[in-house]
């Protein structure tokens, strides 16, 4: 995909996951890049689970 593709399928993903779940994404995600965002909502959308961020290391502050 190149990044006009990349930055819609993003979108069309991120819309369909807040429909569906009733909310977006956290800002801060596990993610390098777009298509790893892509992927994690693909699997989202796949399970049918909405995206859960991964628990803060002890001690952390948020």
């Amino acid at each position: 995909m190149n990044k006009e593709e990349t930055r819609a399928e993003y979108n069309r993903l991120l819309r369909e996951h807040l429909k569906r779940f009733g909310r977006g994404l956290p800002y801060l995600l596990p993610a390098k890049d777009e298509e790893n965002i892509i992927e994690i909502l693909r699997e989202c959308l796949r399970t049918g689970k909405p995206y859960e961020p991964p628990p803060l290391p002890e001690g952390c502050i948020s």
